[in-house]
């Protein structure tokens, strides 16, 4: 007869990642960097950054901590843009700075 061995829940990859990781993460995707590039920096199993990532990349994207920045002489927008593999990363745009469009975007239109 062969011992079966007790049967007990295992955690989530992504439950096993502390808080600093999580946002470590989110940052990092936010940032446009690829999954095995934020899982060696972090020294995670890149199974565990998927399983984290997976479920919240969509919200990170939609969610910028600033859409666009004003300098004296250009504005700079942040857009996301569709990579090949499914995933979507954030570019910076530069385009003049019109004090028009700059009141449309704090307008939020």
């Amino acid at each position: 007869m062969s011992a079966k061995a007790p049967s007990r829940p295992i955690a989530p990859p992504s439950e096993r990642l502390t808080a600093d990781q999580q946002e470590a993460i989110r940052r990092m995707v936010v940032e446009g960097r690829s999954g095995p590039e934020i899982s060696a920096i972090l020294g995670i199993p890149l199974a565990s950054f998927e399983s984290f990532a997976a479920s919240n990349k969509k919200a990170w994207l939609g969610r910028t901590d600033a859409e666009f920045k004003v300098t004296p002489k250009k504005t700079i927008l942040f857009r996301p843009i569709p990579c090949k593999d499914g995933s979507w990363t954030i570019r910076p745009y530069s385009v003049a700075r019109i004090s028009m469009h700059v009141a449309a975007l704090e307008a939020g239109l």
